[in-house]
């Protein structure tokens, strides 16, 4: 069964099929070939999402929306400006800072991953490609 879904996500990513459509027909793939009872699938993904980590992640998302709608991540970006602003590569270092006391602030990567997102990409795309952008606040949060 595992070969049979690995075989068919290689073949449909090959096949440049984007990767959510690739992996959700890999899985009927994986059903159908390992003969599992259909009735039981919603109860297997249920069982598979409740979790308490889960469950945290869109309130750490909703905090660094929260902290970007108050002005505190600008204040924070303002200050690290201020600090290494100069250097060549400045906002690239500005998000990494930011990052780095951001995430001390909250303790959370997803929150820092949302509000850097959030504001600052849209700022690096003048200056940077945005995969860059988006890989630099990845890092950074």
């Amino acid at each position: 069964m595992t070969l049979a879904i690995i075989l068919s996500f290689a073949v449909l990513a090959l096949l440049r099929m984007p990767l959510a459509f690739a992996l959700g027909l890999a899985s009927l793939v994986g059903l159908v070939v390992g003969g599992m009872d259909l009735a039981v699938l919603p109860q297997r993904m249920m069982h598979s999402v409740d979790s308490f980590p889960l469950m945290a992640i869109p309130l750490f998302m909703l905090a660094g929306e929260l902290m970007v709608a108050a002005g505190i991540l600008q204040r924070l970006v303002d200050f690290a400006n201020s600090l290494i602003g100069r250097v060549h590569g400045g906002l690239a270092h500005v998000a990494i800072v930011a990052g780095m006391v951001l995430a001390a602030v909250s303790g959370a990567a997803v929150a820092s991953a949302s509000a850097l997102g959030s504001s600052l990409v849209p700022s690096m795309r003048q200056q940077y490609d945005t995969g860059y952008s988006s890989a630099v606040v990845a890092s950074a949060a």
